[in-house]
């Protein structure tokens, strides 16, 4: 009777030893994956001493009563003195251009083939 119960605790000892190992594992991978979960650092670079040309794209998207609209632009401004905005529909053609070189503007309609310059 005694060897059957020192076999029952050699097995609720293994049974023991072997959920210990399960516990750690699981407490391991955890910790490994929280700290992996967490955001890289924020790296900021040093702003440049003048800034000489800008450039990008936006979207613009109006919604009314009578439902919406939607442009694309992109803009190009080589400072100081020199820019471009060019606005477009959604299927890509030109709705309109805004040009600046020095003190003169340009506004142009192509799909009217209207301009306005002026200064």
């Amino acid at each position: 009777m005694s060897r059957i119960l020192a076999e029952g605790q050699s097995k609720d000892r293994q049974s023991i030893k072997a959920l210990r190992i399960s516990l750690f594992l699981i407490v391991f991978l955890a910790i490994f994956v929280l700290v992996r979960c967490r955001p890289s650092p924020v790296i900021l670079l040093p702003l440049p001493s003048e800034i000489e040309r800008m450039e990008g794209y936006a979207s613009l998207r109006i919604t009314g009563d009578q439902g919406s609209s939607r442009s694309k632009f992109s803009f190009l401004f080589q400072l100081p003195h020199q820019g471009r905005i060019e606005v477009s529909n959604i299927l890509g053609r030109t709705l309109y251009q805004i040009i600046v070189t020095g003190d003169k503007a340009v506004f142009i309609v192509p799909s009217k083939r209207v301009y306005w310059q002026g200064e």
